[in-house]
């Protein structure tokens, strides 16, 4: 049986292994394409047993606020600072990501790392309970399967026509790809909209 110490060093020379060094830079530079854990952390496999690589982002952000407060939306597939495109797109198309996903935005206290924003409601200022929450946590995750439906019908019409004017008018269009397509912050292939509680 270990000691401690050496379940410690362990963990230590995990941290420091190659592999899980290699896992979280793909994974920080979104280029990660091996499994994941529920959270969607990398997991690597070292000496055939499987090791969960805790991106440091994720450990950040789940310190946001209370658990079960906060709801979590990552947009796979955008390029560029989140944030200010999140400002633009109010401006240009009357809307943001939380406003899209249904989220109340005015509510909700927002930070952004990446390509995630996490909306965290304080229930003394907000107004807004746990379960509250939770039932605005499943309306955008309804949400969010169709506008990542719309996005992918949005970026493979833009392969066949410049303008959004232009498109079929039975196909739905996703206003926030289309905008972000406009301004070369897409990849070409629609967003995937991910929503978490945490």
């Amino acid at each position: 049986m270990k000691t401690i110490r050496e379940a410690l060093a362990e963990v230590r020379s995990l941290e420091t292994h190659p592999l899980v060094k290699k896992a979280r830079k793909a994974h920080k530079d979104g280029v990660w394409d091996g499994n994941v854990d529920k959270n969607g952390n990398p997991i690597v496999h070292i000496n055939g047993k499987p090791h969960t690589v805790v991106v440091e982002e994720t450990r950040k952000l789940m310190e946001v606020g209370p658990r079960g407060t906060n709801i979590s939306v990552q947009v796979k597939g955008f390029r560029g600072n989140l944030q200010k495109f999140d400002q633009m797109a109010l401006d240009s198309i009357g809307y943001n990501l939380g406003a899209l996903l249904d989220i109340d935005t005015d509510s909700a206290e927002v930070t952004y790392k990446g390509d995630i924003a996490i909306y965290t409601f304080d229930e003394d200022e907000s107004g807004y309970s746990a379960e509250d929450v939770k039932g605005m946590f499943r309306e955008a995750s309804r949400t969010a399967k169709d506008r990542t439906k719309y996005s992918k019908i949005t970026a493979d019409n833009f392969k066949k026509f410049d303008n959004t004017d232009d498109f079929p008018g039975r196909d739905p269009i996703d206003e926030y790809y289309a905008e972000a397509h406009m301004r070369n912050m897409a990849n070409g292939k629609g967003f995937v909209y991910g929503v978490k509680l945490v």
